[in-house]
């Protein structure tokens, strides 16, 4: 897994926005289904098919 730091803020709903390098990389375009895991103090997202 190659390491690639963001540091992004919450907004005021609760909403964090993906980088488009990383949508890109990931091709997650609108739409896309992302799974949320929560594993002891972090959060998951995995791109679904």
């Amino acid at each position: 897994m190659n390491a690639t730091g963001f540091i992004r803020k919450i907004d005021r709903l609760g909403r964090i926005s993906i980088p488009k390098e990383l949508r890109d990389i990931l091709e997650i375009k609108n739409g896309s289904l992302l799974e949320m895991i929560v594993d002891d103090n972090k959060i998951i997202l995995t791109k679904k098919q």
